[in-house]
């Protein structure tokens, strides 16, 4: 993130950009309005409509949302809730209240603290 701000106040590069800028190459990132990168490593997918649907456990409710991403395929990348190489360009899963979809590109050294 240090070098992300670095970059907003140097260069003028915002921190949280749409696709396009670091993907150029691909055509369909100048359409993508419904996810953006976080720096030039990690990819986050909002969730931005409404919950598709309410499950119940013993301990908590939670809401289901669906989430569609494209992923750039100019590069590899990491699901950072599974930790699991992306094989699909077009992604849809669902996500509960606590996850975040996000990607991490292949390659990147993003340190992350495990308790």
């Amino acid at each position: 993130m240090y070098t992300a701000f670095d970059l907003a106040a140097t260069q003028g590069i915002p921190i949280m950009r749409p696709m396009f800028v670091d993907f150029p190459q691909e055509a369909q990132n100048f359409s993508i309005a419904t996810q953006f990168m976080w720096g030039d490593n990690i990819l986050v997918s909002p969730k931005l409509q409404s919950p598709v649907s309410n499950y119940y456990n013993y301990e908590a409710s939670a809401e289901i949302w669906a989430v569609a991403t494209v992923l750039p395929k100019s590069a590899s990348w990491y699901n950072l809730i599974t930790n699991k190489l992306e094989t699909e360009s077009r992604i849809a899963k669902t996500y509960t209240d606590d996850q975040i979809p996000s990607w991490v590109k292949a390659g990147s050294v993003i340190p992350i603290l495990n308790h």
